[in-house]
């Protein structure tokens, strides 16, 4: 069995030194598990490198050490080399995207997609948490070696394995532009890039991030809408009284948050919205910092699409073209009162349906967003960047491999 990792040694736990000291400590808990290597990076183009090769070995599994955004950043990779390599001439990046399951079930089509496997060592976690994937490697290499044991000819076959569905935002003006394409599992903008801009300012400085930056946050943005809605009962009772300049602060960090932006969000071909103070789409019922927002999504991996290549038939109907296509994402936007979205907070804590006044909770297949200006917004951990009128689609299913579990029995 072909395994390699990556160990991002800009994660948060990978740090400086760690990161040499966290590949030596794969490289040891996986030794004797079968074809190894371990590669430690910290930036983008070397990992482009590595989903290259890592496609042209057809390897079986893939371990990533690194938060959320590392896994982005490499699926984004991965997509972009195998389109490179596999597409045909002029096909749209999204409707070989819908292929890929179909070839990787097909071995004479020369793509495999490696099962993987997140140890979380990053701000943000959401896969592992929702996969239940402890981090623990030595637990893993143990598991490994007895499949390579028991059943080497079955290879990942021996573990569990299952699906996630990966969404693709690309340019709508620029279908076959690669360099704007983004393969991830969630997507936000406005009021979640906005809190997610102001939470990595202390990183950005040389601070720390964690779960207490999270809700020191979340407190601040509940504390000035509580300000600014007293603030205005006071002036509509005595419109004499000016603000003083510390209250000024305190209701102004909101707006910081919760800014409007203009511009067109359709769902499925339907138009929605032209204003609009966020939106988020998600796949799995990933937990930020305790708020579930995708209560609709998976949370458990009991829930997700099982992966059994190669047991099922090649041909199967769940992996055509069409039948990717009409696999739907949770998507949510809207204008709400900021005072609402605080009071629906308990119900986003415990992952429930919040009726929010103002915000529309759906699934879909597309989402069309158009705007003024060019676009930011969260791509799952990482903050990025694109056109002024992006598609929102999944793309295809990403193979996961459970291997805190022992290996199946046969």
């Amino acid at each position: 069995m072909k395994i390699r990792a990556i160990v991002n040694g800009a994660a948060k736990q990978n740090r400086g030194k760690n990161a040499d000291t966290e590949g030596k400590s794969i490289e040891s808990a996986l030794e004797g598990c079968g074809d190894v290597e371990v590669h430690v990076t910290g930036t983008a183009d070397l990992v482009d490198t590595k989903s290259d090769k890592f496609l042209e070995d057809k390897i079986d599994v893939l371990i990533f050490s690194g938060g959320d955004g590392t896994l982005e950043n490499y699926h984004t990779a991965q997509f972009k080399q195998a389109y490179r390599r596999f597409a045909k001439r002029r096909q749209r990046p999204i409707d070989f995207a819908r292929q890929m399951n179909r070839m990787a079930r097909d071995p004479s089509s020369g793509l495999v997609l490696p099962a993987e496997y997140h140890k979380p060592t990053g701000t943000v976690n959401g896969t592992a948490d929702t996969f239940k994937m402890s981090g623990n490697i030595k637990r893993v290499g143990h598991h490994l070696r007895l499949a390579k044991s028991k059943h080497d000819e079955l290879k990942t076959m021996a573990f569990i394995r299952l699906y996630l569905p990966m969404m693709m935002v690309y340019p709508k003006d620029r279908p076959y532009d690669l360099d704007h394409i983004r393969i991830l599992s969630l997507y936000a903008d406005a009021l979640l890039y906005n809190f997610f801009h102001e939470y990595y300012k202390p990183k950005d400085q040389g601070g720390e991030t964690g779960i207490t930056t999270a809700m020191w946050m979340i407190a601040k943005c509940a504390g000035s809408i509580t300000s600014a809605k007293a603030r205005d009962t006071a002036a509509k009772m005595l419109p004499i009284l000016e603000a003083s300049a510390e209250e000024e602060q305190d209701t102004r960090y909101i707006n910081k948050i919760l800014t409007t932006i203009d511009g067109k969000v359709k769902i499925d071909g339907r138009e929605v919205l032209q204003r609009r103070s966020g939106t988020a789409a998600g796949t799995m019922g990933v937990s930020l910092y305790g708020l579930k927002p995708f209560w609709r999504m998976p949370d458990e991996p009991e829930m997700f699409e099982p992966y059994c290549y190669p047991l099922l038939d090649k041909g199967d109907e769940q992996f055509t073209e069409e039948a990717i296509k009409r696999k739907r994402f949770q998507f949510i936007c809207g204008t709400p009162d900021p005072i609402d979205v605080v009071r629906a907070l308990p119900k986003i804590f415990a992952g429930q349906r919040t009726g929010i006044p103002g915000m529309i909770d759906t699934l879909a297949s597309r989402v069309e967003i158009e705007q003024e200006k060019n676009l930011d917004f969260i791509s799952d951990g990482s903050r990025s960047h694109n056109g002024k009128k992006v598609v929102i689609e999944i793309a295809y299913m990403q193979p996961f491999i459970l291997l805190d579990y022992e290996p199946m029995k046969f």
